[in-house]
């Protein structure tokens, strides 16, 4: 392969780990707000008390404003924004596998989405600096 194809490749995947990350950021958002205004869940009929509920959503408040100013920060080339899109992706791929008995099929989806960030941003997320130099 010619050497610009390859980075164009590259370029595709960081373009679509800052997508899926900054999409992430704002469904975490949208669920914190969700958690904090409303401190029970009703799953599948069933009725489940979390008695932190709250506290988790200003959590995830809090995570998704980080994933957003990264999914910026992909965007632009920094590389702290790479690698802190490595680590938010590893933890959220962590937080879904915990909810997996509530929601088994998203939790399957958003950690094979996740997995693909971490390849995009590991395996690609440096070429525009590689290919400059």
């Amino acid at each position: 392969m010619a050497n610009g194809t390859d980075t164009e490749r590259g370029e595709g995947w960081v373009l679509f780990a800052g997508v899926m990350i900054l999409t992430v950021g704002v469904l975490n958002f949208l669920w914190g707000i969700s958690a904090i205004a409303n401190s029970h869940i009703i799953i599948n009929g069933n009725h489940f008390d979390i008695d932190h509920r709250q506290a988790w959503g200003w959590t995830l408040l809090i995570i998704s404003v980080i994933q957003i100013f990264v999914a910026f920060g992909i965007w632009s080339g920094a590389q702290w924004a790479r690698w802190t899109g490595v680590f938010i992706a590893a933890l959220n791929a962590i937080a879904v596998l915990a909810d997996m008995q509530s929601f088994p099929f998203w939790s399957l989806a958003i950690f094979t989405i996740d997995l693909l960030i971490i390849y995009g941003l590991i395996a690609h997320g440096g070429r525009s600096q590689t290919a400059a130099s």
